[in-house]
């Protein structure tokens, strides 16, 4: 057996990579969890806000005053920075997602990568091996021929 095709040490990656690549896929799914969770509280905050502001125009058929209409502006600006702070945060997730896709794939090709290395070894251990076993095949063939004919010239004719 050559060295070259020790696998051993080439287990040892694989098993680091797989790893790898498990850790890459828990982060993906956490990543899409947080980003479904942002997307659920932005969703909530729209529909609260849509909902204040078809509340408000309702009472805004009648007359408001000043104080009253400021109550409005200062909440429903409450409620627009929220919503864009909240549009950020699902923006920056929707990037982290991304990223954790693109590492999962990169590990799932590094893995993929040494299981096919370990393939190629092992197939070509399984060649050397089959060589061999031919070259003495072929070794113990010439040696029964080369006794067969020496044995031929030894035996006497009657």
């Amino acid at each position: 057996m050559s060295s070259s095709a020790d696998i051993g040490p080439l287990l040892t990656l694989l098993e680091r990579e797989e790893s790898r690549r498990d850790t890459a896929a828990l982060a993906l799914k956490q990543a899409q969890e947080r980003l479904a969770y942002a997307q659920s509280q932005l969703d909530m905050l729209e529909g609260y806000r849509q909902e204040y502001v078809a509340r408000w125009m309702g009472e805004f058929s009648r007359p408001a005053t000043p104080q009253i209409m400021q109550s409005y502006r200062d909440f429903k600006g409450r409620l627009e920075h929220a919503v864009s702070q909240q549009q950020d945060s699902l923006q920056q997730r929707t990037s982290w997602v991304e990223r954790c896709r693109e590492a999962l794939v990169e590990a799932e090709t590094r893995a993929a990568a040494v299981r096919k290395l370990i393939e190629r070894r092992l197939a070509e251990r399984a060649r050397e091996e089959q060589r061999r076993e031919r070259r003495q095949e072929d070794e113990f063939a010439r040696q029964a021929a080369w006794r067969s004919s020496a044995l031929d010239t030894l035996t006497p004719i009657d």
